[in-house]
């Protein structure tokens, strides 16, 4: 099953019609040019906020140059604002309601210089696509299991069907008889909103597609997945990740999974992992100082139950919105 990010934008307007809200940058100096009828050891900057829309801004804006809290802006009618600042080199960041915050590199700003910049701000109202969920169940001898899911959205689909729960008969080689049927898995998608979910975006790996099933298969053997597994895993991302050059990747284990779906066996498991994927393309915007993750090897033994998912992030980078 697997999990696609959808932005929740209308169709850009005036000078981003057609295009794709991810090929529009957060920010970008469009002018400079010498005022020499400004005071000397001081310059100008315009700013020009846009929503995702393509429209002006019409909300609150917020912003601090180099860590330091700066005055509110008042927007005019078309979203300019503007302001004196000394010369030198600038970092800002600029926050909106229900959009992505903005951080520049460092813009620098020539003495007698008016410099306009548009700052361009992404929704981060994104629903996720929960495509491939999939729940195995291993208990030491035939059991009758109840499984239930508190999933923090709508689910659109499941096999077998769920109904208020999956009640199956499980058997320690895996397999799962519902009815007269047998399964390998229990298997649902669905849609959440991203805003759900808080977890640490800026600790990952950005892969290269040289090196992605090597990285899978070590980085799930250390979590915990066996063979099969990760034979399931592998062969259901994989193929997708390799038309990408390099893909960032972050595993969110079973805490974290919490957050997408409380999961409810009975009788109760032994040992339980969940391993939830977050990837994307990654390009030359993707950080390279992202932190390594490392894995506490799970241990099995009696009733285990493991489950795992993924989504992959389309259309905004996830670091741009990781938490702080």
């Amino acid at each position: 099953m697997k999990i696609f990010l959808l932005l929740l934008i209308v169709p850009v307007t005036t000078c981003f019609a057609g295009v794709k809200e991810s090929d529009i940058p957060y920010y970008q100096v469009t002018a400079e040019k010498k005022d020499l009828s400004l005071d000397k050891n001081t310059a100008k900057i315009i700013f020009h906020f846009e929503e995702h829309s393509g429209a002006c801004l019409r909300g609150t804006v917020t912003y601090t140059v180099n860590g330091k809290n700066a005055p509110q802006p008042t927007l005019d009618s078309m979203g300019f604002y503007s302001r004196s600042i000394k010369p030198g080199k600038h970092k800002f960041v600029f926050s909106a309601t229900n959009c992505n915050p903005i951080q520049t590199k460092a813009i620098e700003i020539k003495n007698q210089c008016v410099v306009s910049m548009l700052v361009h701000f992404h929704s981060n109202v994104i629903i996720y696509e929960a495509d491939k969920p999939v729940i195995y169940l291993y208990p030491e001898k035939e059991t009758e299991v109840s499984v239930k899911l508190d999933f923090k959205g709508e689910m659109d689909f499941s096999y077998p069907l769920y109904n208020n729960g999956w009640n199956v008969v499980a058997h320690p080689n895996g397999t799962i008889k519902s009815g007269a049927k047998e399964y390998g898995y229990l298997f649902y998608e669905g849609k959440i909103d991203s805003r759900e979910i808080k977890t640490r975006y800026l600790e990952g790996s950005v892969v290269n597609s040289s090196e992605l099933t090597c990285f899978l298969e070590t980085s799930l053997t250390a979590i915990g997945l066996n063979t099969k597994e990760i034979a399931d895993f592998v062969t259901y991302w994989a193929p997708r990740m390799l038309q990408n050059e390099k893909n960032y990747v972050r595993f969110m284990l079973t805490d974290e999974y919490d957050q997408v779906a409380k999961l409810e066996v009975m009788p109760k498991p032994d040992h339980v992992l969940r391993v939830y994927m977050l990837w994307q393309k990654a390009d030359n915007n993707t950080p390279g100082n992202l932190k390594k993750q490392t894995f506490i090897p799970f241990k099995r033994g009696g009733f285990t139950v493991v489950e795992w998912g993924g989504s992959e992030v389309k259309d905004v980078f996830i670091p741009a919105i990781a938490p702080k």
